[in-house]
């Protein structure tokens, strides 16, 4: 049934191609809760199964195993990573302990290589700055303290900046911008 309803989000999303698709299970994943704290998976239960049709909640495991099984039903190469990553924006000197301990999704584009994909919603917000309204239908935008704001006018490129891109599109294994998702 994780095949089916994967299928069934590509379907109704109407992705055609893989970046697409990937894009798609990302937004129904996050329409779940992120939470720390989740009930036990009854015994002889699939963790993902679980997740995706009854829990509908966890933490970066849980959205990084459903997206990585997810895309891999549908034919599209995926792979689950766990590593660490920080609990605040950069520029700061910062202690790696086990609170620190995150999961996140690669996967695999024909000429890219392997692109990271950060399928839960409370770190891809918080410290990624992928803003959830990319994701969403409505569009709404928030700022930090939950408030309602005007949609932002799109920044014009200069060709420093375009130039830029293309050098660092360069890079087989990066993290690449929601629009330059967009952009493959």
């Amino acid at each position: 049934r994780v095949k089916e309803r994967s299928e069934e989000i590509i379907k109704t999303s109407g992705a055609e191609t893989q970046l697409e698709k990937v894009n798609a299970l990302m937004n129904y994943l996050y329409g779940f809760e992120y939470v720390y704290q989740t009930d036990t998976i009854p015994d002889g239960g699939d963790f993902v199964d679980y997740f995706l049709f009854n829990e509908k909640k966890g933490y970066s495991t849980y959205f990084a195993a459903a997206l990585t099984v997810m895309c891999r039903e549908v034919g599209i190469p995926a792979r689950y990573v766990k590593g660490f990553a920080p609990l605040s924006k950069g520029g700061k000197d910062q202690s790696i302990c086990n609170n620190s301990a995150h999961a996140w999704v690669e996967v695999y584009f024909k000429g890219y290589g392997w692109v990271t994909f950060e399928p839960s919603p409370y770190f891809a917000e918080k410290f990624y700055d992928i803003s959830m309204n990319d994701y969403r239908d409505d569009k709404t935008i928030f700022n930090e303290d939950g408030e309602q704001v005007p949609e932002p006018e799109p920044e014009k490129e200069d060709d420093k900046d375009t130039e830029e891109k293309e050098e660092q599109n360069k890079t087989e294994n990066k993290v690449l911008t929601p629009e330059e998702k967009k952009s493959i």
